[in-house]
């Protein structure tokens, strides 16, 4: 009899016992530009390994994620292709903290092969003969870069005149070499550098005092859900492991910047 209350006892102790309930998972939505999405891809994965959270990227050109974050009131991370999208754009009082990870540069990419023979010099951008693709400012951080680049060498009005036509964001200058609808276009430098673009592109590097590196700032924005969280992923990128994981997808350290200058 007492063996047999016992045994009541214990199966009533498992019948009350309630089941692990499942971890509950944060989640980031992080706003970065195109060119920048192979490392943060990376980095997300190794974060959400590491942290009960599940990380959401969402890729365009610069100006585009800004408008998007301005226009939904969401979000947690945001990184343009241009530290210029942050210092334009301070006023508005939504983004706070930052990190740098890297650095990129604007380069001239021509088809497999340079069948044109064309050289680094920025007068094939006005060249007859020579179909070009430019990314247009409005739209990207590789259009205002471009814009600048064209500009110090005086042919920014006769380049984008020049142009088959203007394009969005770096991926589509990529689809215009690929689609052999550009001779030559302006790009990101860490994009030629990728195994799946160097069948069909080529890249040229531009001479550092008309293409200077940019500075890749990602920052916490004032919409975040989880601040202390998007911190650490902010930290995480930043790290030397971080920056290791940009290095590898073409993007310069700041110790190969600081040679570059020397």
């Amino acid at each position: 009899m007492r063996l047999f209350a016992l045994s009541l006892v214990f199966l009533s102790v498992i019948g009350c016992s309630k089941s692990p309930e499942p971890e509950v998972k944060s989640n980031l939505l992080i706003y970065c530009g195109i060119t920048m999405i192979p490392p943060m891809q990376e980095l997300a994965r190794e974060f959400e390994l590491a942290h009960p959270v599940n990380v959401t990227l969402t890729q365009g050109g610069s100006q585009d994620l800004y408008d998007s974050i301005k226009l939904s009131g969401e979000g947690d991370l945001y990184l343009p292709g241009s530290p210029q999208y942050r210092s334009d754009n301070l006023k508005d009082g939504i983004l706070l903290d930052y990190k740098f990870v890297g650095y990129n540069r604007v380069a001239m990419m021509v088809q497999k092969g340079n069948p044109k023979n064309l050289t680094a010099d920025l007068e094939a951008f006005v060249s007859p003969g020579v179909n070009t693709v430019l990314a247009n400012p409005q739209t990207g951080s590789i259009g205002k870069a471009s814009q600048k680049v064209l500009e110090m060498s005086g042919l920014y009005e006769k380049a984008y005149a020049h142009a088959v036509y203007l394009t969005t964001d770096s991926r589509r200058l990529v689809q215009a070499m690929k689609n052999k609808e550009a001779d030559a276009t302006l790009n990101w430098y860490a994009v030629g550098t990728w195994d799946k673009n160097q069948d069909f592109i080529d890249t040229l590097l531009l001479p550092e005092s008309i293409s200077q590196p940019r500075a890749l700032e990602i920052s916490l924005l004032k919409y975040s859900s989880n601040p202390e969280l998007a911190k650490k992923f902010i930290e995480y990128a930043a790290s030397p492991h971080g920056q290791d994981v940009f290095k590898r997808y073409g993007f310069l350290t700041q110790e190969e910047y600081d040679k570059l200058k020397q």
